[in-house]
């Protein structure tokens, strides 16, 4: 029998999801701290938590990786999901609030 923990992982290792986030769709004190990036990108849990965000897509794997996580690529086609938008990740695709 599997529980959905053991869905939602690799050789032992946590998945998390890589996805892009629109820098103007964030709160105004990430903005400030993301002078001239447009893009960061959003490591998220298996809920749809966000763990980390970081400035490009070969980082996200990397800090992924150096915490012995299994990560994916989320494909949003749109950049990101608007503030307050719902979240969802393709383990949970119950919608969740991205800031809450």
């Amino acid at each position: 029998m599997t529980n959905e923990h053991d869905a939602a992982t690799v050789q032992g290792r946590p998945i998390v999801y890589i996805r892009p986030v629109a820098v103007a769709d964030l709160p105004d004190d990430i903005r400030q701290q993301a002078k001239g990036i447009e893009t960061l990108y959003a490591i998220g849990s298996e809920t749809g938590e966000q763990l980390a965000l970081v400035r490009d897509r070969k980082l996200a794997f990397a800090v992924a990786r150096q915490h012995d996580m299994t990560p994916v690529s989320v494909h949003c086609g749109w950049g990101g999901a608007p503030e307050g938008a719902p979240y969802t990740s393709p383990a949970n695709p119950t919608p969740r609030r991205a800031n809450g």
